[in-house]
């Protein structure tokens, strides 16, 4: 579920004037440890006087991400680390998206704005940010119980982000898409492609349907949607993506992350009709009970 301020204790007080040595090193420890696609940590941590942002770092373009599309889902699973460890050092904020139009590289800034203790999920979230890793294995051949679905539904359902699980009769159909997609762009396979399809042993070029789709009907699918496709809405994918990660970390699950295949309009248009979504795909989560193999580990 997603993290509750309710239950906890609140304590007044003016927000901070300031961050101390130890609260910058308990903030960026936690941004660094944020999921980059490609990691490269496409992303500065810049603090100012009661609060601190995330910036786009901007450059040349990525061969793999021309549109910048994963950088930005980068930052903003870069600022759901950012807001955790806040609230770990008992400060509510408040997150304001692209508030400067003099600065387009500021993704975000979170701003204190009073004194709070953090909530049990805030405390579960923050124990497991070093031990989140992408799971590029396969996974158990064991379904999920409904409560546990419903629990990572709500840790990604926020700020317009509706997750949307891919029922069993839509994996032909994504199966088809995602193997037109890879025939679209070449292909998807090497080991060190975090983009690549993890159903399949790498490197694959062109991968076969039927053989995709019953790997996937295997494992617990969510794909997550935004109301429009502007940058504030990959961003807030990316906190969505980040928050979902770290509930089914806490839960003992892998998860890994495909958007590469989103890439293209004409198959993310055709996964909307196909599968009748109401909104912009994202990403596509993969979710399930690790075997004894692990996953690779992303380069944070």
């Amino acid at each position: 579920m997603a993290p509750s301020r309710s239950d906890a204790a609140v304590r007044p007080g003016p927000a901070a004037a300031g961050w101390s040595r130890a609260e910058r090193g308990v903030i960026a420890d936690a941004v660094r440890s944020a999921p980059s696609v490609h990691g490269g940590q496409p992303w500065v941590l810049r603090f100012a006087d009661g609060g601190a942002a995330i910036h786009e770092r901007l450059g040349r373009p990525d061969r793999d991400d021309p549109l910048g599309r994963d950088r930005l889902l980068s930052c903003g699973a870069a600022l759901a680390n950012l807001v955790l460890a806040a609230r770990m050092l008992g400060w509510t904020t408040r997150l304001d998206l692209f508030r400067d139009p003099a600065q387009p590289d500021e993704v975000g800034r979170v701003t204190v704005t009073g004194r709070q203790e953090p909530s049990g999920v805030d405390t579960e979230w923050y124990a497991v940010l070093g031990a989140r890793h992408s799971h590029r294995a396969p996974f158990a051949d064991a379904a999920l119980p409904a409560s546990l679905r419903a629990e990572l539904v709500g840790a990604a359902g926020t700020d317009g982000v509706q997750p949307r699980p891919i029922r069993a009769e839509e994996v032909p159909a994504l199966a088809e898409l995602l193997r037109h997609a890879a025939a679209m762009t070449g292909g998807f396979g090497g080991e060190r492609d975090e983009t690549s399809l993890p159903w399949m042993p790498a490197p694959v070029a062109v991968p076969d349907q039927r053989m995709l789709a019953a790997r996937m009907r295997a494992e617990y699918l969510l794909v997550l949607l935004t109301p429009d496709d502007g940058k504030a809405d990959q961003v807030r994918a990316g906190i969505a993506l980040q928050r979902t990660w770290l509930a089914a970390t806490g839960a003992g699950l892998g998860c890994s992350v495909l958007t590469r295949p989103l890439f293209a309009p004409a198959v993310r248009g055709t996964l909307v009709d196909r599968l009748g979504l109401p909104g912009h795909p994202q990403a596509l989560l993969r979710i399930g009970y690790p075997t004894t193999a692990t996953g690779r580990r992303s380069s944070p």
